[in-house]
């Protein structure tokens, strides 16, 4: 089917990484930086001893591989990276499953096989949704990626993808559903939807000391200040690391992420820009990307030279190591593992490492952040320990108003429920009822899963979706509440789907349904192998 790059494709027994990925890992460093799992790039020193199923997380080419293969993948499926928590998790599912392809004796994807996983891609679908060779050669060409190397990876890729498959199973899903499901699909509704608002319940709650002293004592756990941490930080800006990248940096830089600078046309299709047309963003974004890897290397050296000369907690040889590095410890307000919020001036990337420091490891490894690098040191533990009524007399009081509007809310949404079930019982109008009881009533007809409209029913879609299709007509279900809102569905009619083509719609509903329910298998036992990997490495570090 792709004829033009068969040839190459048919190559991908060969195994080509070694050499041929330099261009691709150059412009993979230069963007994403530092993993949290993995260290900074340049941090294999403190990642030593990481092996994950087979593969040496302490050597950078190792896991350079294994983060290219991410990328692409990423793209292929049109996607992006959350955080780079969610891109780390990506890598070890990388890793792991290349592992049990290795141990089921699967080293190499056909042809066939591989074609269908890249004609698959979104991101070479035409206007009418069908396999595009013209977009797929450009992306190759933006890229600027050596044919064979791509091969190699979209051969990784299209047998990860294969065994992923494969420890899903089949799936299975009851035929009964399967038509349950087209029903809901394709057929329509007409139901009356009550909303009763919580703002309707016009309440002043004034509790008395007492009161709210009890509530305090009864509750007095869930205002425990949780354990914490003093500690300081170090500071590497980027700023102080100016970068002038180099032409081929801008171009490594542009082919990592073409899809930045990407333009939408009236037809909601991506358009690749060249990189004459942005170069001058490009550049900007290079150097700033140079200058975070700079004062992430410039931290990592810092914490080397800790390590090499084993200076101790707070001693005079750490203070000269920082002398020498021109930089300075700050003293943070303390951070503890209940506080919503951290320490103005502390960044949210280093919270989980200062929490794990102790007496025996005073520093963290390098943390990478949107202006520079901070390396963080421990300086006295924080026990949790149960605050005094007057302390937190405010947020009791907040607590406790809260909880007595929900109450007397879900009650009135429960006694309104049963006074409509029984005046439909007996012929009465659901609207009236409803109205009366406060509620507003939207009258819905012809409602469709496909097709929702409507403000109330888009708001209520959920509570919708969960309840209309296990009522009968006739039937008004109980109160769900949702938010500040709560409603109360009455089903008056239903009207099943007639197409002339049902079978071939149950057929494909059926197909999707177990291929659905064998993802989420497959997802199940990654995600299982995946852990006991890590606890395995956290076992070994301790």
């Amino acid at each position: 089917m792709i004829t033009w790059i068969q040839t190459v494709l048919q190559k991908h027994h060969k195994s080509v990484f070694g050499v041929l990925l330099v261009a691709i890992i150059i412009a993979f460093v230069f963007t994403i930086g530092s993993v949290p799992f993995f260290g900074d790039s340049h941090s294999s020193g403190s990642r030593k001893g990481k092996v994950f199923y087979g593969f040496d997380l302490s050597n950078d080419a190792v896991v350079a591989q294994l983060q290219n293969c991410v990328y692409f993948e990423l793209i292929f499926a049109g996607q992006q990276p959350q955080s780079e928590a969610q891109f780390t998790q990506l890598v070890l599912r990388q890793a792991y499953l290349r592992s049990l392809a290795n141990e089921l004796g699967m080293t190499t994807v056909s042809q066939d096989e591989l074609d269908r996983y890249i004609s698959s891609s979104p991101l070479f679908a035409d206007k009418d949704g069908k396999f595009s060779h013209e977009l797929f050669a450009n992306f190759v060409k933006s890229r600027r990626i050596n044919e064979e190397v791509l091969s190699e990876i979209l051969s990784q890729n299209a047998l990860v993808n294969k065994v992923a498959n494969l420890l899903g199973g089949p799936g299975y899903m009851p035929k009964f559903e399967i038509e349950r499901q087209y029903a809901q699909r394709f057929g329509t509704w007409d139901f009356n939807l009550a909303v009763l608002s919580a703002d309707s319940l016009k309440l002043d709650i004034k509790p008395t000391p007492e009161v709210l002293e009890k509530y305090f004592k009864d509750n007095v756990e869930a205002y425990r200040i949780g354990e914490g941490v003093v500690v300081e930080t170090v500071f590497f800006p980027a700023k102080n690391f100016s970068v002038e990248p180099t032409e081929q940096e801008i171009s490594a830089h542009f082919a990592a992420n073409a899809g930045k600078y990407a333009t939408t046309d009236k037809d909601g299709k991506q358009q690749m820009p060249k990189l004459a047309d942005v170069k001058g963003k490009v550049k900007a974004d290079a150097a700033k990307a140079g200058s975070l890897r700079k004062a992430a290397q410039a931290a990592e050296e810092f914490v080397l030279k800790i390590y090499d000369a084993e200076a101790k907690k707070a001693s005079a040889e750490l203070k000269k190591i920082a002398q020498d590095f021109k930089v300075e410890f700050k003293k943070n307000a303390p951070i503890r593992i209940t506080d919503v919020s951290l320490p103005e001036g502390f960044p949210v990337e280093a919270a989980g490492a200062a929490m794990k420091l102790d007496d025996s490891r005073f520093y963290s490894d390098p943390v990478a952040t949107d202006d520079g690098a901070y390396v963080v040191f421990f300086v006295e533990k924080l026990p949790s320990y149960l605050p005094k009524f007057a302390d937190v007399k405010e947020k009791v009081l907040q607590n406790y108003v809260d909880s007595e509007k929900a109450r007397l809310f879900a009650e009135r949404a429960n006694t309104l429920d049963k006074a409509l079930a029984k005046a439909v019982a007996e012929k009465k109008s659901f609207a009236s009822v409803a109205r009366a009881g406060g509620a507003k009533v939207e009258s819905v007809k012809n409602f469709s899963f496909l097709n929702p409209q409507g403000d109330a029913v888009l708001q209520a879609y959920s509570v919708i979706s969960a309840t209309l299709p296990s009522m009968k007509v006739g039937a008004v279900s109980s109160a769900k509440t949702f938010g500040e809102k709560s409603y109360i569905i009455e089903l008056v009619k239903f009207t099943p789907p007639t197409d002339k083509d049902a079978a071939a719609k149950i057929e494909t509903i059926g197909r999707d349904m177990e291929r659905a329910f064998g993802a989420v298998s497959s997802m199940s036992v990654i995600s299982e192998k995946m852990r006991a990997g890590e606890k395995r490495i956290s076992d070994e570090e301790k």
